[in-house]
């Protein structure tokens, strides 16, 4: 999901690169990995899936109210799938009560989850809305990453 979310720009572009002698993602893999291993220090497992269901709770329902607000404001939009009115509604529904539920019988967490999110602000800023960057930063992240993708360039000549 890294990779291909940088690759359409949604995440930093150091995530798109990849590997030419095996072919994988590996800034991405190693971006996963070490998200994993800060999950994993956690010694209650009921803590990482309450700020997980939470934050994933709130973005699909962010997502499915795009949906209707679209389905809204475009009726007459071409749609690849069209799914009748009440199944994206009653969805949403259940997203908003499992919200209100947890932010109810779980606030603290709640609120870790929330800050845990807008951690990602300033790197989302950075890596990907932030177009002029100086040229240090720049040559900072192009030691790291640009020189496989010029191996990557040159393979690709040949």
């Amino acid at each position: 999901m890294c990779f291909v979310g940088a690759r359409y720009g949604h995440f930093p572009a150091m995530l798109s690169h990849i590997n030419i002698k095996r072919f994988t993602p590996t800034p991405a893999l190693v971006f996963l990995n070490i998200l994993s291993l800060v999950m994993l220090s956690t010694s209650d497992i009921y803590l990482l899936i309450t700020y997980s269901s939470i934050v994933e709770s709130v973005f699909i329902m962010l997502s499915v109210s795009g949906i209707l607000w679209l389905r809204w404001k475009q009726p007459d939009m071409i749609r690849p799938i069209k799914v009748s009115l009440w199944i994206p509604l009653v969805f949403l529904a259940v997203c908003l009560f499992l919200v209100i539920v947890l932010c109810y019988a779980r606030p603290f967490e709640v609120s870790m989850g929330v800050i845990i999110t807008l951690t990602g602000l300033p790197a989302f800023w950075v890596g990907v809305v932030w177009k002029s960057k100086p040229l240090w930063f720049q040559s900072m992240f192009c030691n790291m990453t640009c020189s496989v993708q010029k191996l990557f360039l040159s393979a690709r000549e040949e």
